[in-house]
């Protein structure tokens, strides 16, 4: 009776918690932009618009400054580390934040996290799939990524497609497979939803009507990897 008990309070937790949590953090962040950033940045855009003598401006509230300021900032941020000199400073920064203990762990486990999701958004993984792996009778969730059209293809009886297999709870590393088209099953879920299964350690499990057909992406649609020419083979030798 008390581990019926005990096992009925724990799923009853883990349910409302689960649901707070993403919904806490939303108001943290929501309240954050439209409340302290606001507190933070109107003081200086009041002293701004005494600068430039404009006065009469002063004691106006503009409603979302903070959340305006954040945009400008991550549009400037986005625009110097797509150079080549803020690319270099984004690096130089990195080998320093690995050299601090906590933020090295903080910074990597943030930075992998929205990696595995602009990965997912944008149409890196083509479909998710279950495959019989690592031995017969035990599965796990692969992400098809290409169609192989390289050396491992040509020197392959079957036709195979290149199978990522993401880990738990850190889905941007994992195994590269080289799999035949008929040896895996084609799941309904989306890509989304088979990385929030594998980051969540299958606690977060996607409802079965939620995805699209489980029906084999067509060929043409696949992309394939670039053959390698005459003139790469001379360069690497």
């Amino acid at each position: 009776m008390i581990t019926r008990i005990k096992a009925k309070f724990k799923t009853v937790f883990f349910a409302g918690l689960l649901f707070i949590t993403p919904v806490g953090f939303t108001l943290f962040v929501l309240t954050f932009l439209f409340t302290k950033l606001d507190t933070l940045f109107t003081p200086l855009l009041e002293k701004t618009l005494i600068y430039f003598g404009w006065t009469q401006y002063v004691g106006y509230h503009v409603p979302g400054l903070g959340f305006i300021v954040a945009v400008v900032l991550i549009l400037l941020v986005g625009f110097l580390t797509t150079n080549i000199i803020g690319t270099r400073l984004v690096n130089f920064g990195e080998r320093i934040v690995e050299r601090i203990p906590v933020v090295r762990s903080l910074y990597a486990g943030a930075k992998q996290v929205i990696e595995s999701v602009a990965s997912s958004q944008n149409g890196a993984f083509r479909q998710v799939v279950l495959l019989e792996y690592p031995r017969r009778g035990l599965y796990c969730l692969g992400m098809i990524t290409c169609e192989n059209s390289g050396e491992v293809q040509e020197k392959t009886d079957q036709d195979v497609l290149n199978v990522f297999i993401p880990t738990t709870p850190n889905p941007t590393s994992g195994y590269l497979l080289f799999v035949p088209r008929d040896q895996m099953t084609y799941l309904d879920m989306t890509v989304e939803e088979g990385l929030k299964l594998v980051v969540s350690g299958g606690i977060v499990a996607p409802n079965k009507n939620s995805g699209k057909s489980s029906k084999r992406i067509p060929r043409e649609m696949l992309p394939s990897l670039p053959q390698e020419t005459e003139a790469n083979k001379r360069s690497l030798s």
